[in-house]
């Protein structure tokens, strides 16, 4: 029974350092992997913390757009209030000076005729 029992506990022995050695390569690829995942989330957050400074940016930039847009269209609407009292003062010469020429025709046509 010695012999027998001694080659029973070398098999078993040899089945555990095999058991050991693919356990080993598990582990080793396990380690890889927390190695690999730590340096994607590393560059996940670098992603998301540009994206955030680019979103700052864009939004400050949108902003002075509003307020230059806000203010060219005040601008805008001063304009046109202007060019509206501009083409009313217009108007009102031109039928001073249409009125006056209808004068001097009249006038003129009255001399004609006398």
């Amino acid at each position: 029974m010695g012999p027998m029992f001694d080659i029973l506990i070398i098999g078993l022995l040899t089945i555990t350092c095999i058991f050991c050695l693919v356990l080993n390569r598990r582990l080793s690829r396990l380690r890889q992997g927390q190695v690999d995942l730590a340096t994607s989330i590393s560059e996940f957050d670098e992603a998301v913390l540009q994206a955030r400074q680019t979103l700052a940016g864009m939004d400050e930039r949108a902003k002075r757009q509003h307020q230059e847009i806000a203010q060219r269209a005040r601008a805008a609407e001063e304009l046109a209030t202007d060019l509206s009292v501009m083409i009313s003062s217009g108007n009102r010469v031109a039928d001073r000076i249409e009125s006056a020429m209808e004068d001097v025709r009249t006038i003129a046509n009255g001399k004609k005729v006398a």
